[in-house]
C-alpha cells in the first residue's frame, strides 16, 4: 500500500507541475510530513505550501482529486444518508464548495431521523457576502416537509468563523423555522480548507448532540 500511494503521489506531482518536476523527492516529503496519500489529499492549502517542491498547480489538483473521491463516495451511498454529526454533514457539504470563487449558499433539508431529503443551492454572492431569502427557504422547506434544516455558506476573503452577520441571520432564521415547527440542525461555514460549525461552538441553543439527535428530541440546555 506504501508504495501505491507512493507512485499515485509521483503521478500527481508530474501530471500538475510538469515532467521536468523531481517528483520523488517531494512525493518524499510529503508522505515524511503528512504520512498517507489520504491525509495529503485532505490538508488544507496552507499546509500544503510549506512543503519544498509543491506548486500551486499541486495543490488545486490534490483539491480536485479529493473532491471527486468524496462525491463519488458520497453518490454510492444511499442517498437518504443519515446525518449524526456535524462531521457527517461537514464531510457531505463540502464537495459542493470545492473552488468556490464567491460565496455560495446552500441549503439541505433532512427529515425527522436527519437523512437528508434533498440539497438545494440559493444562492451565489460576491466576495464577501451572499443573499439570504427567508422567503425562498420557507418555500422549499414546507415544500419538502423537511423537519430538520442545516444552512451552508463559504467565506472567500475571510476565515472560516462566523461574522457577525452570520450570527445575526442564523438567529433570525432560527426564529422563522421555530415558527414553522422545523428545526435548525447547524449552520457550517467553509473556507481556505476549514469549516466551523455553530452546532460545534455551541452558538445555537443547545449542543451538537441535541441537534443532530432524531427530531430534535432532547430538551434544551436550561
Amino acid at each position: 500500500m506504501e508504495e501505491q500511494e507512493r507512485q499515485l503521489l509521483e503521478q500527481m506531482l508530474t501530471r500538475s507541475c510538469g515532467k521536468g518536476t523531481e517528483a520523488g523527492p517531494v512525493t518524499e516529503r510529503l508522505l515524511a510530513e503528512f504520512g498517507s496519500l489520504y491525509d495529503v489529499l485532505h490538508a488544507s492549502p496552507n499546509a500544503l505550501e510549506q512543503v519544498e517542491g509543491v506548486s500551486e498547480g499541486f495543490i488545486r489538483f490534490t483539491q480536485l482529486t479529493a473532491a471527486i473521491f468524496e462525491y463519488c463516495h458520497r453518490q454510492e451511498q444511499d442517498q437518504r444518508e443519515m446525518l449524526q454529526s456535524p462531521r457527517d454533514a461537514i464531510a457531505y457539504l463540502r464537495p459542493y464548495f470545492f473552488s468556490a470563487e464567491r460565496e455560495q449558499l446552500y441549503l439541505l433539508l433532512l427529515d425527522g431521523r436527519n437523512r437528508v431529503k434533498v440539497c438545494h443551492h440559493l444562492a451565489q454572492g460576491a466576495l464577501d457576502s451572499v443573499p439570504m431569502d427567508f422567503g425562498a427557504i420557507v418555500k422549499l422547506t414546507l415544500e419538502s416537509g423537511a423537519s430538520g434544516v442545516i444552512l451552508s455558506h463559504c467565506h472567500i476573503s475571510t476565515s472560516e468563523q462566523p461574522s457577525e452577520a452570520d450570527l445575526r441571520v442564523t438567529a433570525q432564521l432560527k426564529q422563522v423555522l421555530d415558527d414553522l415547527g422545523v428545526r435548525l440542525v447547524d449552520h457550517i461555514i467553509f473556507a481556505d480548507g476549514a469549516e466551523a460549525s455553530m452546532a460545534e461552538l455551541g452558538l445555537l441553543g443547545r449542543t451538537a448532540e441535541q441537534l443532530y439527535g432524531p427530531d430534535g428530541s432532547t430538551n434544551a440546555e436550561q
